[in-house]
């Protein structure tokens, strides 16, 4: 048989130096690299972003700065609500802010800077982030207004509605220079609820009108779910000796994937002519009898849907016995039927 060796101390130490050299070497360069694609990643994204802006500013010149040195601000949120670029997130998954700084550099030509803000992963670094639409000097901008016949408009959900409808009006020093000024976005995106803006912008003037899309789609018929009280088993419809729970569930959607105001409260009725509001989603049957009622669903927005009936049988009184005549004894009549039986077998 031949002796093995294991290593020994010194080869063992030798390794050990070795992987240390190796690991000092190596791990600051996997990191190096790791934050180099991070970096780039987000180098990506502000490109992504000023390509996105200037294509949004291409489709809306009038909000182009008019001026050489004079820029305009394009609000993330704003790219990714009119559909020219996703939600933009840092490397966890969140959510960034941020804008696009546009600059007229020259006649007809444009500088975008993206100036992203994903917390404490990712800030640029941009100096030309620091300018701001508020530093853009006109000299006669006093001297010009911007009028439309509202300042807010309420309009229902996936009504058209457009820049046009205001009707802006440019006046200089009280003089009526322009009608019909468009506005950005020159179309309101009506499919959700809440408040949009529209801008419109000359010579250095600014003026905004409220756009309040409210959700005018009833709710969805509801769903009616019955349990029995005492062992909240499903209700089959049959007679029940027991109290019945009636719970209620409607969805207030304007469209595949579109929210509308939400459900409100519920309301139910005997005759499926007057409701009467309830709160929460619940009502419990105690009332003997068979019977039928009706619910229906209101949303926020005063919207209401259709009635749904749904009936009950509850049954709680004990059956009673009767007699009559002089016997007070109970009489078995059992054996008698058997007999009678056995006898017309024989026969």
């Amino acid at each position: 048989m031949k002796n093995k060796k294991g290593f020994s101390l010194v080869e063992l130490l030798a390794v050990f130096v070795i992987l240390a050299i190796i690991m000092v070497i190596a791990i600051p360069q996997v990191y190096k690299y790791i934050n180099k694609g991070k970096q780039e990643y987000y180098v990506s994204l502000e490109k992504e972003i000023s390509q996105a802006a200037a294509n949004y500013l291409e489709d809306y010149r009038a909000l182009l700065p008019r001026e050489i040195g004079h820029v305009s601000e394009i609000d993330i949120v704003e790219l990714v609500q009119y559909k020219y670029i996703d939600t933009i997130k840092d490397e966890k998954g969140n959510a960034c802010s941020g804008k696009v700084i546009a600059e007229k550099v020259k006649k007809d030509s444009y500088e975008y800077y993206a100036c992203l803000n994903c917390g404490s992963y990712y800030v640029s670094k941009d100096k030309n982030c620091s300018k701001s639409i508020n530093d853009n000097i006109y000299a006669d901008s006093a001297d010009y207004t911007i009028v439309t016949d509202q300042t807010e408009y309420v309009v229902n959900q996936f009504d058209t509605f457009t820049s046009d409808i205001p009707n802006a009006q440019v006046f200089k020093n009280g003089e009526l220079i322009l009608s019909g000024l468009e506005g950005q976005p020159h179309k309101v995106d009506t499919s959700n609820i809440g408040q949009k803006q529209i801008v419109y912008y000359y010579h250095g003037v600014t003026h905004k009108v409220n756009v309040i899309i409210k959700d005018n789609t009833p709710p969805s018929a509801v769903s009616v779910n019955l349990t029995k009280v005492k062992d909240k088993k499903k209700y089959n419809g049959k007679w029940y000796s027991g109290d019945i729970l009636a719970t209620f569930k409607a969805t207030d959607f304007s469209g595949k994937g579109i929210s509308g105001s939400g459900i409100d409260y519920y309301e139910v009725s005997d005759d499926g002519i007057t409701f009467t509001p309830i709160t929460g989603n619940k009502q419990k049957l105690t009332v003997e009898g068979e019977y039928t009622k009706y619910v229906r669903a209101v949303d926020k927005n005063g919207n209401i849907s259709e009635a749904v009936a749904y009936t009950v049988k509850i049954d709680k009184t004990p059956p009673t016995c009767t007699w009559s005549g002089e016997s007070t004894e109970w009489i078995n009549t059992a054996p008698r039927l058997i007999n009678l039986h056995v006898m017309m077998i024989i026969l």
